[in-house]
């Protein structure tokens, strides 16, 4: 058995929550811990990104609730009303409700209200939502639940009022945007009773959490991992329980990114509801590592074979570039240069790795071909289109698709384009780009091309700026992935295939971009795609004071190479047929 004696705890009461309808932070506060969550659209809301406004409303909300349906006219309204002032949420903590059927009710009844989805519950049971009908008015200055409560007394079970007569909400609303405290006459919300998904269960944290880290966690958070810390103990584990809480509630890890919606892609990493429920629930519990199991060591003590050097294997050639000089401080411009590759014969690339030494100072890499005696051409060396190769963080080497391979004509060169970014202490980066060869001519030639908007402008202090960029299919091609590309402000991402016929789909949606992870997201069946078809590529940009990430929401922003200006790309990989 493990041992009895766990390690320092953090702890969040389930009674206190339950009284006080609070999520408990870690310095004991009663202030809203933050989450995030997607809508019924597939949009990412954070409740900590809505200081632009004074209040923000959460109302329990559950599919087919005869109350909570009744109740969405009001709210709309208050939106309407308040939009300056508040934000007005739903929240939909039950497992069961599909996003589908959420969207066609919430078309039903004529609202574009964002309706949280909280399928692995946990976001509605830390706010103490335990029936629907039921109202928080949260303080953005102090994040604080300040009034909770029904919208107004016009519902009953099985009767309702022509028209209220006590608009609790709106004046709760109110009062708090006046500063003034909130009226404590509220009767009880009526709505109906929400199901938790195995509220008693105790995990254990051998059998049920050590098993989650290891498949969804570890391969980055280990010795030599691109993840600042190693998942190597149960005592690790509980020394950043707190912050894998925060994380987990946040969307921020793992770091897959997409919606999973639109289709299924290769390597998928996030946390399935009921893993991200285990994990929540076992911190919130304590992060006990006493086991139930009858485990007799720690699954996560356990020795992992040392990082391959190459995760492909030898590669048939490896390309090394200078040494590139990395200050401790400053900006790092752009970095340009040839190495020739002194291939005796022309070869077809079946796979590439790029290779820094130093991962925690290289941004990103990108590698192109140039035949012997071509000049380079300063479009194609900006990374816009036919890379043969591309690094950024968390992205893994790149293995073609079958039948598929690049062409490297003899004696051809690869021309490099390095950026860097400084992390304090001055280094020496030796990349290297490690090529794998097919044996023969590929049936098909890969090809990475972009659809683009170079010609936006980004206001300052501006939360939404829209951007839109095509490209059209000549022939009937194979699509087998998608990269989305934007910088420091970059906000969201989607793309859709237009067919000739008419019909769309969507192909993929990046509800919350984050520049830190730039990943080609590859279909696990690719998609055919008829001559004719575009694939439309909408985004948006936040020039706000509320985008953590924005370097300046002061200034106004254009197309540009460094990351404080900003990009718009949407890399496609595709085949012709």
């Amino acid at each position: 058995m493990m041992p009895s004696t766990a390690p320092a705890r953090v702890r969040w009461p389930l009674a206190a929550l339950l009284v006080t309808g609070l999520a408990a932070s870690l310095q004991g506060s009663d202030a809203l811990d933050d989450f995030a969550a997607l809508d019924q659209q597939g949009r990412q809301h954070r409740l900590h990104a809505c200081a632009d406004v004074p209040v923000v409303v959460l109302y329990s909300y559950q599919l087919g609730c005869p109350i909570a349906r009744q109740d969405v006219a009001s709210l709309d309204r208050l939106a309407k009303d308040h939009n300056a002032k508040a934000r007005v949420w739903l929240l939909d903590s039950t497992a069961g409700d599909d996003r589908a059927r959420v969207a066609a009710e919430a078309k039903e009844l004529g609202t574009t209200l964002p309706i949280l989805l909280d399928p692995a519950q946990i976001i509605g049971p830390s706010l103490a939502f335990d029936r629907t009908g039921e109202a928080l008015v949260i303080e953005t200055r102090t994040w604080q639940v300040r009034w909770r409560g029904p919208v107004d007394d016009r519902l009953g079970y099985g009767a309702q009022k022509a028209e209220a007569i006590h608009r609790y909400l709106e004046d709760a609303i109110d009062a708090v945007i006046a500063g003034t405290a909130p009226a404590t006459d509220a009767p009880a919300s009526k709505g109906c009773k929400l199901t938790r998904v195995e509220p008693d269960r105790v995990y254990d944290y051998a059998k049920d959490i050590a098993p989650i880290l290891e498949t969804r966690c570890v391969s980055c958070h280990r010795a030599g991992g691109v993840a600042p810390w190693a998942m190597d103990s149960g005592k690790r584990i509980v020394d950043h329980a707190a912050m894998m809480r925060e994380t987990i509630r946040t969307r921020r890890m793992p770091p897959w990114g997409i919606d999973a919606m639109p289709g299924v892609f290769e390597n998928q990493t996030p946390l399935q509801p009921d893993e991200a429920r285990a994990l929540v629930r076992w911190i919130e519990a304590g992060a006990a590592l006493d086991s139930k199991s009858g485990a007799a060591k720690d699954p996560l003590a356990k020795p992992l074979p040392a990082p391959q050097e190459w995760p492909l294997g030898k590669p048939d050639l490896i390309v090394e570039c200078p040494a590139q000089e990395v200050p401790a401080n400053g900006v790092q411009p752009y970095r340009r240069f040839e190495v020739a590759t002194n291939l005796p014969k022309d070869a077809w690339v079946r796979a590439v790795d790029i290779h820094p030494s130093d991962r925690r100072a290289m941004h990103h890499a990108i590698a192109f071909v140039l035949a012997p005696g071509e000049a380079p051409d300063a479009n194609k060396l900006s990374g816009l289109d036919d890379f043969l190769a591309n690094y950024a963080p968390g992205m893994p080497p790149c293995v073609l698709p079958n039948n598929t391979g690049r062409f490297l004509p003899k004696g051809a060169r690869i021309s490099f384009q390095l950026h860097y970014t400084t992390y304090g202490k001055a280094t020496t980066d030796h990349p290297r780009l490690g090529l794998y060869f097919l044996p023969a001519k590929p049936a098909r030639e890969a090809k990475v091309v972009s659809a683009r908007a170079m010609e936006f402008q980004i206001p300052p202090g501006i939360a939404e700026v829209p951007v839109q960029a095509t490209w059209t299919a000549r022939s009937a091609v194979t699509l087998y992935g998608l990269a989305p590309h934007m910088h420091l402000r970059g906000s969201w991402m989607t793309y859709e295939a237009r067919y000739p016929d008419g019909k769309r789909e969507q192909l993929l949606s990046v509800p919350a971009y984050d520049m830190n992870w730039q990943m080609f997201y590859r279909f696990a069946q690719p998609r055919q795609l008829p001559a004719g078809t575009t694939i439309v590529v909408d985004g948006a940009f936040d020039n706000s004071p509320g985008k953590e990430s924005n370097p300046d929401p002061k200034k106004s922003v254009h197309w540009g190479e460094q990351s404080w200006d900003e990009m718009f790309i949407g890399y496609v990989l595709y085949a012709a047929q």
